[in-house]
Formats: C-alpha cells, structure tokens, sequence
C-alpha cells in the first residue's frame, strides 16, 4: 500500500505552482475595482507585463503576428500580455479600413487564439490615431470580437490608440462620445471584460479623461510614454498620479518606449526604470511598444531578424528589447518568489505516520474550509478524499498536477454527504492518471475552486506526496 507524507520541502511546490499555473489560470477573469485592475478569482491587484506587435499592416512588423511569437514572448521574456495592434486607416500600407480588413483581422485573431491557447492575456487594439471619425465601423469590429471571445477572461478590448487633440473640448465633444458609443455596443455583449479608453495627447493627458470618465465598469485609461522624452517624465507621472488619486480611476500603459516619443534615439533606460519602479509602486500595467525589426530605437529586434516564430537569440534584440526581456524576467521572478514566501509560511509541520496509513497537509489553502485526508483502510482504499468544513458544495473541479506542472487528473466535486454534517467528502483521487495508470512516487499539486449552493466561488490548493 502507497502512503503519503507532507512535503517539507517547499522549493519543490513553488516550482509546481509557477509551472502548473498560467496567468490567466492564476487571476482569472479581470475586473476593476477603484483605480486598480484586479483578479476576480483572488480579490487582488493584477499587474499585467508584455510587448506590443507592430502596426498589423506593416512589413516590419505583420510576420509577428503568428502563434510561435505568442509563445516565445509567453516563455522566454515571460510575458502575461500581449497586444495586437490592428492599422485601421493610415495611407501607408493596407489597414483595416484601407483596403486590408479581412487581412488585418485575421492577424488580430490569430494572435488573441494563441494567447488564450497559451494561457497569457491579450489586448484587441484598434490602433488609429483618429478613430473617433469612424466611430461606426469600430463599433461594428468590437460587437464581432464581443460575440466571439464574450466569454474568454483573457481578453481585453483598446478601442482607441492615440486620440489626438490636447483639450478638454476634444474629449468632451469627439473621443468620450466615441469611446461611450463603443463600449456600450461591447457591454451589450461581453459584460465583464476589461475595456481600455485612449485619452487626449497622444494618451499623455489621462487626468483629462479621468476628470470627466465614460459609463461603464470594468474601464481603464490610457497612458503612453517614451522616456527620453522630457514631457514623459515627472510631469507625466504627477498626472497619473492625479488620474489615481484624486480621481480614483485606473490607468494602463498600454504603450510605452525607451526612446523619444518618434520611436528613434536617444535612449533612455535610467528614465525607464524610474518608470517601471513607479507602475509597480502603483500596480500600473504596461505593455512595450514593439515587436518589429524597424530600424528605431523602440523595435525590439534588429533590422536584420526575421523569425516569425520566436527562438530569437541574445544577439537579436535591440538595447530595448534586452532592457524590456531583462525587466519582465525580472517581474516575473519577484512575482514566483512571492508566492513561494507564502506557501512556507502557511505550510504545517510534518506530522507523524501512523501505521504507514495516509498523512497529508493542506498547504496555500486560500480557503480553511478544505482538506485532504486519506481514505480509511476500512474502506479499502489507499488515496485521498477533499473535504469541505462549512455549507452545501454545488460542484466545482480539482486539478491535479505532478511536480513539473503536467495535468495528471481532473476530479469533479460533488457534495457526497447528506443530512446537516458540517465536514462534507466532495471528492477523492484514487492514485491514477486520466488514463488509469497508478501514479509514481513524488509530489503532487491540488489546484481548483469550489462553489458552495449559494454560488460563493472559492479557490483551493493543497499538496499531497506520494510514497513508495
């Protein structure tokens, strides 16, 4: 008969749980609360990192539209975002609206199909300078994106790139009737996912939106920045500030560069950590602009690459694109160790064994309600049940993983217990495979959410080790 032990070696279940979990897997579907974004699935701030493609339409850019970039940026920069910039109407090259539409919206949805299939999030951006003057046919792309990806949390609408015009005039009487028009006609489809509103300058006055914002839930403004750009610098952070503050309003970046506001050099990294130092301070999201070979300052790959699928080497990237990967791995491991901190200091001590039966401890619970147990050798058998302390369970799912983040088995929850027993069995894993195989000794990661009758969603993990 297998037993188990606690895992007291937590390095191990820090590796499972950064392997085992996606972005969107961790946070769930977004929302906004005052001025942050935050994951509906935990309560908390989100602070979402990644690059933006280039202009759909140009040649400098369009081969990155393909799922093989989505992945590179997801595993090797370990990126949680990234945005597809779709050319509407601009006179060079074939935009959207300049004889390139079916063209153009295919790249936008191969790029959104592989982020959801990689498990990152992605921003559908209508990149127009001008979009308020061809306000229905925005209107009539985001009603198609609504209906198609409505229900798929890894989405987020930009509706507006760059709106022009520096005045309170401009925002009120040309981009927030645009920007009410359009995320109304998406909230009559997709009530939840996260719209991002462009604001005057060139996305460098949010104070002026935020001021006077559109309807809705679930909206943030925009703020774009080049940091050797003197006007970016502390005067644009003083009217984020104010967006934040005074107004209670979230913002994103959604784009950014390390160079003038023209995308070309000078460079200015100093600037730029400044910056990020400051988004982070404020769990402000951002996205850096761009995925291309143009020869600028803001392109993250050098003029001669031309991989389309990723594998880019150290020798391929710009100073920017270096500087951005470096800052994003960086992120992304402060964020893993985290959550490793928290798993050893919510982990129990090693209890003792006794007459080799099971022994197991639920570890990062973010509910105490569940625990796993083992199942009596009265009732001849040898894995675990998961319980629940509290009210009926309507259902739910757990997922079980092996130590490298492999999906071993799915375990649907059911309320098995009858009568008013507060400790109710709502599962138990037998020890196998989805294919029935017995599992191998090693430790294993519980992950899933349990819904009580009342329709309160909760999110569990434990972690059980398997011995010979």
């Amino acid at each position: 008969m297998k037993r188990f032990a606690v895992f007291t070696s937590f390095l191990l279940l820090a590796v499972s749980l950064s392997v085992a979990e996606t972005p969107v897997e961790r946070y769930g579907q977004l929302a906004v609360e005052g001025n942050k974004l935050v994951s509906q699935k935990t309560g908390k701030p989100v602070q979402l990192r990644g690059m933006s493609l280039f202009w759909s339409m140009a040649g400098e850019g369009s081969g990155y539209y393909s799922a093989g970039t989505v992945n590179w940026l997801a595993d090797d920069w370990k990126a949680n975002v990234v945005r597809a910039a779709m050319g509407i109407n601009e006179t060079w090259g074939q935009g959207y609206l300049t004889g390139g539409k079916d063209a153009n919206k295919q790249r936008v949805v191969t790029v959104a199909d592989a982020a959801i299939a990689k498990g990152i999030y992605v921003i559908i951006d209508w990149h127009s300078h001008n979009a308020h003057t061809h306000t229905d046919s925005a209107k009539v792309f985001f009603e198609e994106m609504a209906r198609k990806y409505k229900d798929v949390p890894n989405v987020l609408y930009e509706i507006y790139n760059e709106p022009t015009g520096t005045t309170v005039a401009s925002w009120t009487n040309e981009v927030k009737p645009y920007a009410q028009t359009v995320v109304n006609a998406i909230r009559a489809i997709d009530d939840k996912n996260v719209i991002i509103i462009g604001t005057p300058t060139w996305c460098a006055s949010p104070e002026i939106a935020t001021a006077a914002p559109v309807d809705g839930v679930n909206l943030v403004y925009t703020v774009h920045f080049y940091s050797a750009y003197a006007p970016h610098k502390d005067p644009l952070r003083a009217k984020v500030k104010t967006s934040l503050n005074t107004h209670n309003k979230a913002v994103f970046v959604s784009e950014f560069g390390v160079c003038m506001n023209t995308g070309k050099t000078p460079l200015d990294l100093d600037e730029a950590t400044t910056w990020l130092n400051f988004l982070d301070e404020n769990n402000v999201s951002w996205v850096n602009w761009s995925v291309t070979y143009k020869d600028e300052g803001a392109s993250a790959l050098k003029p001669a690459v031309r991989k389309y699928d990723g594998n880019w080497t150290p020798d391929d990237l710009t100073t920017s694109g270096a500087y951005i990967r470096g800052k994003m791995i960086e992120a992304y491991n402060r964020e893993e160790s985290n959550t490793a901190t928290l798993v050893t200091d919510l982990a129990l001590p090693n209890p003792p064994k006794t007459n080799e039966s099971a022994t197991v401890a639920p570890v990062a619970a973010v509910s105490n309600t569940f625990s796993v147990g083992p199942v009596p050798a009265s009732q001849s058998g040898n894995g675990v049940k998961f319980f629940w302390q509290g009210k009926a369970v309507a259902g739910g799912s757990l997922l079980i993983y092996d130590a490298l983040g492999n999906s071993v088995k799915n375990i649907v929850v059911t309320d098995a217990s009858s009568g008013n027993l507060s400790k109710r069995a709502i599962g138990a894993w037998d020890l196998t495979d989805a294919k029935g195989r017995r599992v191998t000794a090693g430790s294993y990661l519980v992950k899933g959410k349990v819904t009580t009758q009342n329709g309160t969603a909760v999110s569990v993990s434990s972690i059980v080790v398997v011995g010979n």
